[in-house]
């Protein structure tokens, strides 16, 4: 057996299409970690800096004219400030200091070109751009943090309980509380999320009636709240090669699945094509040891891809952001516990290969039960790729329709993914030991097929 394994490796490594599937893998990999790279050095721009040209400004009329200067002016106050500066990002996010620094640049404008304002409100708003001025270069950013919450409690005092205004004072309360200004950095990327998870939280909270779908989606959403609430109050930075170790499977399953099915549904059926199945059964091997020996081959050939990608990503996700903080433990919560969990972020990885493991395996069994069947590469690895891919639909069809035997589907049990940590399917009635059942069912029904059709083939016409 040890022998035919070996032989099938080496037949497997001895052909160009594994090759070109390795060089897109890495060709892949490398515009995986381009993007991640660029999207790292684009920051959002606070302030659009469009100015207009002062010639063209100065041949409207005097309203459209002031506002055109008006425009100019804030930019201008805007840009003082680095675009990554707590002071401009202030000026952006808070929308009474936009409003205000806006009007009071418009009133000045209006005083001077003789529109009808004011004296005094023109020195008014001078003296605020000043007060304003002087309050940014303080560098005292928690002045604007508590001058903002005192505006929002009076929203909510005035206007009763609002999940918006309070979620945002939960999060200003954070930036005070753990000393986090304006920015374009990880804890702000984490207040946002943390926001945006409040407010849904406090949205499904506010149901009277929650689904067994709007259930999970809460659970979800306050298990992930307490992970970012942790990485805020611990200032723990995720790194770009840490993002793509941690979404591995998300973004490369695509590629692995493919060299799977590949091999999986050539193995066999190209020994068929070429004629070269009879030169194999006439050595002194019985038919199930031939066949044990490839479908054996085709799952170690997963194993062979998953460290291959991983490789690579490693590899270059290590030349595009080198390798600091992944000695740091990665934040995940725990079901079972109710609690915060940390792990070390190989070991994540690990878990997260186990749960996919049952995937890779089944669509390995189904690409080589077709190949035994049909005889035929082509066939063997279209169908199974449309299985493969389309299984997204037929997931989606079974949330939506809610049939109870839909439950009972291979493509609903396979990923193990939602079960880490004591989680739930994301689907009506299924349970650990249904999937666990469902995949060892399917997977052992697929095998007796293989192996009894492949028994009685006939081969003398081949």
């Amino acid at each position: 057996m040890i022998n035919l394994i070996r032989n099938e490796l080496y037949k497997i490594f001895h052909k160009k299409t594994i090759y070109i599937f390795l060089v897109i893998m890495f060709l892949y990999t490398i515009l995986v970690n381009f993007v991640y790279y660029q999207e790292g050095k684009s920051h959002k721009v606070y302030g659009d800096n469009t100015f207009y040209d002062e010639t063209y400004v100065g041949n409207e009329d005097g309203e459209l004219k002031a506002q055109k200067k008006t425009t100019n002016d804030v930019n201008k106050f805007e840009s003082q400030y680095d675009k990554d500066s707590w002071q401009r990002i202030t000026i952006y996010e808070n929308i009474d200091i936009a409003n205000t620094l806006y009007q009071n640049y418009l009133t000045i404008n209006r005083y001077e070109a003789k529109l009808g304002e004011d004296k005094k409100d023109y020195l008014e708003a001078k003296k605020e751009i000043a007060e304003l001025q002087n309050k940014l270069d303080s560098g005292d950013w928690k002045y604007f943090i508590r001058e903002e919450m005192a505006k929002r409690k009076e929203i909510i005092k005035e206007n009763g309980s609002d999940a918006d205004q309070e979620a945002m004072l939960e999060v200003l309360q954070m930036r005070l509380d753990y000393d986090i200004p304006y920015g374009n950095d990880y804890l702000n990327e984490y207040l946002n999320n943390y926001y945006y998870l409040l407010n849904d939280i406090k949205y499904y909270e506010g149901l009277d009636k929650l689904t067994a779908s709007d259930e999970r989606v809460l659970a979800t959403d306050k298990a992930e709240l307490e992970v970012e609430a942790y990485k805020i109050k611990n200032k723990i930075n995720n790194s770009q090669l840490r993002e793509i170790i941690n979404d591995f499977y998300s973004i490369f399953s695509m590629a692995i699945i493919i060299v799977i099915i590949v091999v999986a549904g050539s193995i066999l059926s190209e020994e068929f094509s070429k004629g070269t199945i009879k030169l194999l059964l006439v050595k002194p091997y019985r038919r199930w040891e031939i066949l044990a020996s490839k479908f054996i081959t085709s799952i170690i050939i997963i194993f062979l891809a998953i460290l291959a990608q991983f490789a690579f990503e490693m590899v270059i996700g290590g030349l595009y952001f080198g390798y600091s903080g992944l000695n740091i433990p990665e934040v995940v919560f725990d079901y079972s516990s109710n609690a915060i969990k940390m792990i070390n972020i190989f070991g994540l990885f690990s878990l997260r290969t186990l749960a996919v493991l049952p995937q890779f395996i089944l669509l390995a069994t189904i690409a080589f039960a077709l190949s035994v069947l049909f005889t035929n590469a082509t066939a063997s690895i279209a169908v199974t790729l449309v299985i493969s891919f389309g299984s997204s639909v037929l997931n989606l069809l079974a949330q939506a329709i809610k049939v109870g035997f839909l439950k009972y589907f291979i493509t609903l049990n396979w990923d193990f993914t939602c079960y880490l940590f004591g989680g739930k399917s994301p689907y009506d009635g299924i349970s650990l030991p249904l999937s666990i059942g469902v995949s060892v069912t399917y997977f052992v029904i697929l095998l007796l097929i293989s192996f009894i059709v492949f028994q009685k083939k006939n081969i003398k016409n081949i």
